[in-house]
């Protein structure tokens, strides 16, 4: 949406005169950005869009004061006082920004991208003013360590990424208040211990991308209230242990415990997996299973009727499928699985499938190869 937003301003920038910068709707030159945050007595109202890719000088703290219907503004220079934000625009609905300015004004907010911000280490109390922000993006902020307690204003969030945050700790006990939160991306939270049982709160909550929490130890108990939870993603978290009872068993679609190298249910003594626990399969509506890397397993129980799509690559040690797999429009992935019995390949190859994809061609090609077909 960002992007498009921008290609339709540039495209207006085009049509419009050099002159008066101030009567134009999107600004994308820089002397022009500069010329309008500058002077402070300009009639700038027609002005609705800007997109600054360059640094510029603007230090006044009420740059942004006439720019009374600005809707989409896009800062990736340096240069421009964070907070001049005091005075933004109750209009705006895209904001794109490298620094942290206050959010004080910036109720009608709907999208706030921040990501690459290496300055960031809390994010500010200013964000529970943005009640309509509905998409926050905080990727890629290295030095984040927590979110403000204010984030639980934030009631109309439905997506928040706080992929590649390496130093976040904690998530605040507030975010279960977000209760229209659709999505949640924590990928590479390497140092994220746990999460919070407030999330028992966030009922509409669909997908939560937890790849390589490689500090996660376990899911709180609270998981279990979330009833649309359809998409879970534990791939690389390798300390993580479940406990059956902490999932919704009967909403997940998909189920990603690729390279869980230390999974165990509570019911199990040995961190090297060998055999999935029962509960798997009891997942009803579960359409995609993902166990690739998880190198100690030996043995596949059976699945789901629902299951269309079992990704099982490099499981080195697995040896048995006691398991049939009754869906016909199944896709399987046992490649580079050798140990494999005769019983398990025979099933394999018999086994309809709706497509004969480049993976199970290299599979069949390796195992040709290793003298097992």
């Amino acid at each position: 949406m960002a992007e498009l937003l921008v290609h339709f301003g540039r495209n207006i920038v085009r049509e419009q005169s050099d002159s008066q910068p101030g009567k134009h709707q999107f600004l994308n030159k820089p002397i022009d950005i500069h010329e309008v945050l500058s002077d402070d007595k300009s009639d700038s109202g027609s002005v609705i869009g800007i997109d600054l890719n360059e640094d510029t000088e603007c230090t006044t703290e009420r740059a942004f004061e006439r720019l009374s219907n600005l809707q989409f503004l896009r800062i990736f220079g340096k240069g421009v006082n964070p907070q001049s934000m005091n005075y933004i625009s109750q209009k705006l609905r895209v904001l794109i920004w490298l620094e942290l300015p206050d959010l004080s004004t910036a109720t009608n907010l709907q999208k706030f991208y921040l990501s690459y911000c290496s300055r960031l280490v809390e994010l500010s109390l200013s964000i529970g003013n943005a009640i309509n922000l509905q998409k926050l993006d905080l990727s890629h902020c290295s030095r984040l360590v927590k979110l403000s307690l204010s984030i639980g204003n934030v009631i109309n969030l439905q997506k928040l990424d706080l992929s590649h945050c390496s130093r976040l700790v904690e998530l605040s006990s507030s975010i279960g208040s977000a209760v229209n939160l659709q999505e949640i991306n924590l990928e590479y939270c390497s140092s994220l211990v746990r999460l919070p049982f407030s999330f028992e709160n966030a009922v509409n909550l669909e997908s939560m991308n937890l790849k390589y929490c490689s500090s996660l130890v376990e899911l709180p108990f609270s998981m279990r209230n979330l009833g649309r939870l359809s998409k879970l993603e534990l791939k690389g978290c390798s300390m993580l242990e479940v406990n059956q009872a902490n999932i919704n068993l009967e909403s997940l679609d998909e189920l990603d415990l690729s390279d869980c190298s230390s999974l165990k249910s509570y019911h199990e003594s040995s961190t090297d997996i060998q055999e999935l626990d029962p509960w798997i399969g009891r997942i009803s509506r579960l359409q995609k299973l993902v166990l690739k890397g998880m190198k100690k397993l030996t043995s596949l129980q059976q699945l789901p009727d629902s299951v269309v799509e079992l990704d099982a690559s490099h499981c080195f040690s697995l040896e048995r499928l006691d398991c049939t797999f009754r869906n016909p429009g199944i896709h399987l992935n046992f490649k580079s699985c050798f140990e494999l019995n005769q019983e398990a390949i025979d099933l394999i190859i018999h086994t309809p499938m709706m497509n004969i994809t480049e993976m199970n061609i290299t599979w069949k090609t390796e195992f040709t190869n290793h003298g097992r077909l």
